[in-house]
């Protein structure tokens, strides 16, 4: 699971935590053992509309093949497309976390959540700011600053979120500062000024998760690695990466 990067006391809390969050929401969606339309969303309403046949006049006498005429459905409605709803029970059936929240609708705003987003292979936390009733979907509002005005839950890795994360992410900060790695071989130039670097001189570095280089101070080596070399990064490694607003969505290319 992308939740089970590292396995530490706080992690293992916020893990334990985390499945009590969410058998508890299991419990109260309380999905229905069979799967029924809601009856009032823009697809139920479209199908109520298409199946409501339009009378003949009492003046007009219709032919034995005639067949009766019906209300148009609703606009950007498919013919064949079903409640929302029905999959949604379906999914939460089978302890779907993601399903269990669109189950509760409205209910569930405000409720902190982690959702995986496959382009990045990671999970971006947030908070689920809107429900609306005619399709099913909801909001979210992301920690970064990102929104995402309509997403299905039922159809994406979500997980609840804790107050134990906070304590697990200070955890993994202060661990990372600690041990304060990164690979400083570089390329070209940067290699040779790295590979000539005296302690205390300025270098180029680029931590575990970082995709650029960065300016680093050199605080000692290290021969347990070949190539791998312990520093104190001046300032903050991460800044400059920016959030995912410029990054494509979800399951484009």
């Amino acid at each position: 699971s992308q939740l089970r990067a590292r396995d530490t006391p706080a992690t293992r809390a916020a893990r334990a935590a985390r499945d009590r969050e969410e058998e508890y929401l299991r419990r109260a969606a309380g999905a229905p053992a069979e799967a029924s339309a809601c009856g009032g969303c823009k697809v139920c309403r479209s199908n109520a509309l298409a199946a409501t046949e339009i009378p003949f006049s009492s003046r007009h006498r219709p032919r034995a093949a005639a067949a009766p005429a019906t209300l148009k459905p609703l606009r950007g409605v498919k013919p064949d497309e079903r409640c929302p709803r029905l999959e949604i029970i379906v999914a939460a059936r089978d302890g779907h976390v993601g399903a269990n929240l669109a189950l509760l609708g409205d209910r569930a705003v405000g409720r902190r959540v982690r959702v995986h987003w496959p382009n990045e292979r990671d999970c971006f936390r947030g908070v689920v700011s809107g429900f609306d009733r005619e399709t099913w979907l909801h909001s979210l509002e992301y920690d970064d600053g990102d929104v995402e005005s309509a997403i299905r839950l039922w159809r994406e890795v979500v997980h609840l979120g804790v107050p134990e994360d906070e304590r697990a992410d200070r955890e993994e900060a202060t661990r990372e500062a600690r041990r304060g790695k990164v690979d400083a071989a570089g390329t070209g130039a940067d290699a040779a000024a790295n590979a000539a670097a005296e302690v205390g001189e300025d270098i180029s570095a680029k931590g575990d998760g970082d995709r650029q280089f960065v300016p680093a101070t050199l605080d000692r080596r290290s021969s347990r690695k070949r190539g791998a070399t312990e520093i104190a990064v001046r300032g903050d490694p991460g800044g400059g990466r920016g959030g995912r607003g410029g990054r494509p969505r979800r399951g484009s290319k």
